[in-house]
């Protein structure tokens, strides 16, 4: 229903799409279905994470409640991985649309799904910061702007990584 466009703003659906996947992820499943189950688990993991990419939901209790449910997919890296084609072909067809983007559908499920489990804090806040990357060696690269502004937003960014 969020893919058909039912609802105007996704700030109207993306909370269902979240409760939706927190329903998923935390009932018991048969095992006669733990595949489609990891293959919808897949499916609804990346389709709220491009919603609120595309979004720019500003939500912040949606944006913890990814997260955490980011964080407890990488515990199940391996099954969710070995999904079936099949069933991901399966659930995400008729998905692309304004909600998910046009070629949702297209998606190299496992491949997306191993970069956003990788992913970490600092790399949300390195996206934050205009024409930022950041390096196979953890450090922040900045095109564009001039020293002083690019040192600037970058610590302003990611004050909260003490560690860095």
């Amino acid at each position: 229903m969020a893919a058909a466009g039912v609802w105007p703003t996704a700030d109207e659906w993306m909370p269902l799409v979240h409760e939706a996947l927190v329903k998923l992820w935390t009932t018991e499943t048969d095992p006669s279905i733990t595949e489609e189950h990891a293959a919808l688990a897949t499916v609804g993991l990346l389709a709220l994470h491009r919603g609120i990419a595309l979004h720019d939901v500003s939500d912040p209790a949606l944006r913890e409640g990814f997260e955490e449910l980011r964080q407890e997919y990488t515990e199940w890296r391996e099954w969710l991985a070995n999904a079936p084609a099949h069933a991901l072909s399966g659930y995400s067809a008729q998905l692309a649309g304004a909600a998910f983007g046009t070629t949702f559908e297209r998606t190299d499920f496992r491949t997306e799904l191993s970069w956003l489990l990788t992913r970490s804090a600092l790399h949300d806040a390195v996206d934050e910061l205009p024409g930022a990357q950041l390096d196979g060696h953890g450090a922040v690269r900045i095109e564009g702007h001039g020293k002083r502004k690019a040192v600037l937003a970058t610590l302003d960014a990611l004050r909260a990584f003490v560690d860095i």
